[in-house]
């Protein structure tokens, strides 16, 4: 199997069929490159997992269909609040481990720009 080291290759490869990334997918992965899983249009969920230390510009941008966010323990560090795209965001949900969780996320003003405080919720 193909080493998961350049996201973007796997995510063009899939754009028309992946449906779901979970933790288990990104094992290994500390860094989502920039435009990784740009349009990947079937995208409806993803799970990052707490490894994840940064995410770049649009990795997630024209994801039409993304709906389900579940964010690492520990905000990672995001350039600009473009990282989950401009599509769809009031019908998208930001999904948080725990308060204390989700009150680190609402502490950085970048990802209260991302959607909007409201669209993050606390769900284990």
């Amino acid at each position: 199997p193909k080493p998961k080291r350049y996201l973007s290759d796997i995510a063009r490869i899939a754009e028309q069929s992946i449906t779901e990334i979970t933790a288990e997918d990104l094992a290994g992965i500390s860094s989502i490159s920039v435009c990784a899983f740009y349009s990947c249009k079937s995208l409806t969920k993803v799970i990052l997992p707490d490894a994840i230390k940064t995410i770049g510009n649009n990795a997630f941008d024209w994801c039409e269909e993304l709906k389900e966010i579940y964010l690492p323990e520990t905000p990672p560090t995001i350039t600009n609040a473009n990282a989950f795209g401009t599509i769809n965001m009031p019908d998208r949900k930001f999904y948080c481990k725990s308060q204390e969780s989700l009150d680190a996320y609402k502490a950085i003003p970048l990802w209260s720009d991302v959607a909007g405080l409201a669209n993050f919720i606390v769900k284990q």
